[in-house]
């Protein structure tokens, strides 16, 4: 990559060269040794890396169709388990949602929302209008609503940048009914939900102050929710002339009902893939919990709390919560990365470009990973040193 980008700049400089050349191959040999001259050594682009010496991969995939035909019935039973899970829950709790936070941001309502508590949490934590309302959506509608509010509002222009990449680290969390409904059933006695969200959400004090430290937001200049959303994304390439039209409750379906698909679609493939992880033997049951753990959050929960006993189910669950899963990563992807239309744009092919754009509010994935493993350090560490001190002062008495 950093020799393609290397390419491109010489070439105002290799021009006359360029004519000369009687191919691309040869005009990336030149540009890779004008590399070297000027700037030291490089790596050989024309060198195949060895870092992966064997197709990972490629090997992969093969793997899982081997094992799609070989256990036809465990695929179909994690794909209907993945799919009802979507259909029974996900729809029924998160599109109305959807719809309504669009209403909300679209109308300018965030103000009225969040005004008796915006004192504190502008004067404690530096947050906007905003800011507080995508924070306390995505604690209490789960995953991907954080996600998604904090991309509409951002390229809404009611978030800046710094304040979404911070929000980002805080805002992706299990929603209040499954954490009260389907966790705190399945816990076992000795286990207390209360102490399941003490470790799950203070944890993000510091952590929100160490993503402001991080992305130096050191003062709040973020905008205030009257920049609220009156159209969908527009590209840069879209001429300024054109007429946006309003967000309508058409675009607010449609765009709902897409992310609800590839929610959809993530469930049915990590259902399948954590069936696979139960009924594969394997050497000691800690391996198919821990796998699970950080592979699907429902079907993680439920084998945590039947094949283990406290507290090493309470430290099991607090990290599994803590960190999503892989399948709530991918589902907060799809809601970073969801394509918006650019309408009015006079070009067919810039249309099409920019509607395929992977992530148009620069929102990083890698970064809420980032985020997303030390949340998780923190939940365990402070479940371990509670732990620690519960078991000091039961000794003490």
């Amino acid at each position: 990559m950093e020799f393609f980008c290397y390419s491109i700049f010489e070439t105002g400089f290799l021009w006359k060269d360029f004519a000369t050349m009687q191919s691309l191959h040869s005009y990336k040999i030149l540009s890779y040794n004008n590399r070297n001259k000027c700037c030291g050594p490089m790596k050989n682009p024309m060198k195949k890396s060895t870092f992966f010496p064997i197709p990972v991969m490629p090997l992969f995939s093969v793997l899982c169709f081997f094992l799609l035909l070989t256990f036809p019935k465990l695929s179909i039973e994690g794909a209907r388990n993945g799919l009802l899970l979507w259909f029974q829950t996900i729809v029924p709790t998160l599109f109305p949602f959807l719809i309504c936070s669009g209403l909300v941001t679209s109308m300018g309502g965030i103000s009225y929302l969040v005004k008796p508590i915006y004192p504190v949490f502008h004067t404690f934590f530096g947050m906007s209008e905003s800011g507080i309302y995508t924070f306390l959506l995505g604690i209490f509608c789960g995953f991907p609503m954080g996600a998604k509010t904090c991309r509409d509002l951002l390229e809404g222009g009611a978030l800046s940048p710094k304040e979404a990449k911070c929000l980002m680290a805080v805002c992706n969390q299990p929603s209040s009914m499954f954490l009260l409904g389907y966790t705190a059933s399945a816990l076992h006695n000795g286990i207390s939900i209360k102490l399941i969200l003490f470790y799950l959400y203070l944890p993000l004090i510091p952590l929100w102050f160490l993503a402001r430290k991080f992305y130096h937001m050191y003062a709040n200049k973020a905008v205030t929710a009257s920049a609220h959303i009156t159209a969908p994304y527009i590209s840069p390439n879209t001429p300024t002339n054109t007429p946006t039209p309003p967000l309508s409750l058409d675009h607010m379906i449609l765009s709902s009902m897409e992310l609800l698909i590839r929610i959809g679609g993530y469930l049915m493939i990590f259902s399948v893939i954590s069936l696979f992880i139960r009924r594969f033997p394997s050497p000691t049951s800690m391996i198919p919990i821990t796998l699970l753990t950080f592979t699907e959050i429902t079907c993680a929960i439920q084998t945590i709390c039947t094949d283990t006993a406290p507290p090493l189910q309470g430290l099991l669950v607090t990290a599994s919560l803590a960190f999503g899963g892989l399948s709530c990563l991918f589902q907060v992807k799809s809601a970073l990365s969801t394509p918006i239309p650019a309408t009015g744009s006079a070009d067919p092919g810039n249309s099409k470009r920019d509607s395929a754009t992977q992530n148009p509010s620069s929102l990083s994935i890698r970064h809420y990973l980032f985020w997303k493993l030390i949340h998780t350090g923190l939940a365990t560490g402070l479940f371990l040193a509670v732990r620690a001190w519960q078991k000091l002062y039961e000794a003490s008495i």
